[in-house]
């Protein structure tokens, strides 16, 4: 807060909107949060210019009519704790702070329930991260979600229930974390415009037969996990090209109707 009052850091201060004042501040948090000084490149963060001229990894303007709708630091060695302000940014649509899976240096802590409030927001990639703990709730607050991402962290326990709000989402990926219990049956039954599903590297033990409603689902990753059957609702899947459900629990014999699935392209069963 002290850099945002401060006259000979932002001399304008006093002309800024409650909005622009408020975006500066959640950024200004993120960066101190996040050990700004050691990113890759932090150019213009915390100058004088203006938010939309700080440093991103998008390759278009991270604003529309002068407002931020995009925060996307991809591989630029953010780490630390994201903090709660972020918030703030309630006219982002895009939210990205993806970490390469092997960086030494991630993001980690706990997923503020905060994010819930950024109700804008199409996009949220948070993967390779060491984020713990349980997905918060809120996250199925933001009903305009297509692509979420939390894939490569350590987050626990189940789906949270709340996911049947996000009915828009044409990407989900939580492959590799340490998520347990079956995939929640009204996830599957709202989320039919999925083309892509990755759930694998977790401890799922059950797939319910709603699967069936993903009609348009075009991959589908359920490999290293807990399951012991193959999901009922699997040879419905006609536009289904990529499959893998290799190193599972599965006893008996694979199921003849696999061959049936003419649209498969990459199948993959193997313990």
């Amino acid at each position: 807060f002290e850099w945002l009052v401060d006259l000979s850091l932002n001399p304008d201060f006093d002309e800024y909107t409650a909005e622009r004042k408020i975006a500066r501040y959640a950024l200004a948090t993120l960066f101190y949060s996040t050990e700004g000084e050691g990113w890759e490149q932090n150019t213009n963060w915390l100058s004088t210019a203006d938010e939309c001229d700080w440093f991103t990894t998008r390759q278009q303007s991270s604003c529309l009519n002068g407002e931020l709708v995009a925060l996307e630091l991809d591989n630029n060695n953010v780490q630390g704790e994201l903090p709660i302000e972020i918030s703030l940014l309630t006219s982002l649509t895009s939210l990205s702070l993806r970490n390469p899976a092997n960086s030494r240096t991630l993001i980690q802590g706990s997923l503020p329930s905060s994010l819930g409030a950024l109700s804008a927001l199409t996009a949220l990639t948070i993967s390779g991260n060491k984020f713990a703990g349980g997905i918060p709730l809120d996250i199925g607050k933001l009903s305009r979600l297509e692509t979420l991402d939390l894939s490569s962290n350590e987050l626990s326990s189940d789906i949270p229930f709340t996911f049947k709000a996000l009915s828009k989402l044409t990407f989900l990926s939580l492959r590799q974390n340490r998520l347990t219990g079956g995939v929640p049956s009204d996830l599957l039954r709202s989320a039919t415009r999925l083309v892509q599903l990755h759930l694998d590297g977790n401890s799922f033990t059950s797939v319910p037969r709603e699967l069936r409603a993903l009609n348009k689902l075009h991959v589908l990753n359920l490999a290293n996990n807990e399951l012991g059957f193959v999901p009922t609702g699997l040879f419905e899947l006609t536009n289904l090209k990529s499959l893998d459900m290799s190193e599972n629990s599965f006893g008996g014999t694979i199921p003849t109707q696999i061959g049936l699935m003419h649209g498969l392209t990459k199948l993959s069963l193997a313990s």
